[in-house]
């Protein structure tokens, strides 16, 4: 008997794939990529468990705020409307904007900073305080920031007091100035404001003041130094907020500390009126007081208000600072009253 016949077995052979192949290339890639990512993810979790959550960075003030790219900060305003078309526009009642509407407009956008205790949490801002009940309030920029409070005075409609939206940006720490533009001195002001500083001017201007000149120090004529205080008309700046289940109203001085004199600001501000810069090259103007000196402790050529008083940028860091325990927390909402000296009895 014949041993039956097996079928061979056919020899199965895999294709030979060169190294440098596509095929390859892309297993390879994928490979390297979910290793990679395998292990990211591992020393994630691993920092996670073994970092405890209060330790970690929290982002800056900044981050937290409304801040949206608005150009160069340094870029020429537009002319100001006429002063005369503040009282004249305000008599219409599409322009006129109540206290209540104010404060919506103005606590819109405020932010809790991480980790804020209920001491710390931002404050509100609250209702506008007129000087009468029968005034008015008006906005006078499109970031509804800047108002004229409007009363009437020998039958007549005028600007009162202007009233800016404010907003605590420094609560301890040396001072130069008290109130600058949004984007500007933050690191040195208390509280900044975003709206164009030649708009506040010619707003001061419809209430009655008159500017003068910032803080001369150099002799025009002789080009030698030579220290001319600020001039202009005295101006009254109030600050109306809420901090620690109160309201509150009282002069802007309060909040800066005189540290060898162990006493508040003694100085009051005059209406020095910036100065309008051109460029020789472009011709374009810029008004000083937008670099962020609206208000200032430093004596500066480009102030809007100033002390007409001999400081210093370098007196002012060693001398004045905020005094904390006074100030509202970080990005609360602020009223700062600009009121001319002619308006103390006006208006109510």
């Amino acid at each position: 008997m014949e041993p039956s016949a097996t079928r061979p077995t056919p020899k199965v052979t895999r294709p030979h794939i060169p190294s440098g192949h596509p095929s390859m290339r892309g297993w390879r890639s994928t490979f390297l990529i979910g290793t990679l990512a395998a292990g990211l993810l591992l020393a994630a979790l691993a920092f996670l468990r073994t970092t405890p959550t209060d330790s970690w960075p929290s982002p800056p003030p900044s981050a937290s705020l409304d801040d949206v790219p608005r150009g160069d900060p340094h870029a020429p305003p537009a002319d100001p409307p006429p002063v005369s078309s503040f009282v004249r526009n305000t008599s219409s009642d599409q322009n006129s904007t109540s206290s209540t509407e104010a404060l919506e407009v103005g606590s819109a956008g405020m932010e809790t900073p991480t980790g804020a205790t209920q001491e710390d949490k931002p404050e509100p801002l609250p209702e506008y305080p007129k000087l009468n009940p029968q005034n008015t309030l008006t906005a006078l920029n499109p970031e509804k920031t800047l108002f004229a409070e409007i009363g009437v005075v020998d039958g007549k409609k005028k600007v009162i007091r202007v009233g800016l939206v404010c907003e605590v940006c420094l609560r301890e720490g040396p001072l130069e100035v008290f109130l600058c533009k949004k984007g500007t001195k933050e690191h040195e002001g208390i509280v900044r404001v975003d709206a164009d500083a030649q708009f506040i001017h010619a707003a001061l201007e419809a209430a009655g003041a008159k500017p003068g000149k910032p803080t001369q120090f150099v002799n025009p004529t002789t080009e030698q130094p030579e220290y001319k205080p600020a001039t202009g008309d005295k101006i009254k700046v109030l600050v109306h907020y809420r901090h620690r289940g109160q309201t509150r109203t009282h002069p802007a001085q309060e909040w800066i500390w005189d540290r060898n004199k162990k006493m508040v600001l003694p100085h009051d501000w005059v209406f020095a009126g910036s100065v309008t810069i051109v460029d020789p090259d472009t011709g374009r103007k810029f008004y000083g007081a937008n670099s962020g000196d609206i208000i200032s402790i430093s004596n500066f050529p480009y102030s809007l208000l100033e002390i007409p008083a001999e400081i210093s940028k370098d007196d002012a860091n060693l001398t004045y600072e905020a005094r904390t325990a006074q100030i509202p927390p970080l990005w609360s909402k602020v009223w700062v009253i600009l009121q001319p000296a002619s308006a103390d009895s006006s208006g109510r």
